[in-house]
């Protein structure tokens, strides 16, 4: 993971451990969940056009 600090890559990969995943595999479930949450099966290239 590149983003965040040294402690938000610490804190992700202390979470991701948790469910037993890689940290990648963790951080897409989670972004993958709140898309969903938010705009159901929306296709995001469609929506990323709409908000330029």
């Amino acid at each position: 993971m590149a983003y965040g600090t040294r402690a938000d890559r610490a804190r992700a990969a202390v979470m991701a451990k948790l469910a037993k995943k890689s940290t990648s595999e963790w951080l897409l479930k989670l972004i993958r969940a709140e898309y969903a949450a938010v705009y159901g099966e929306a296709d995001p290239e469609k929506i990323h056009a709409g908000l330029k």
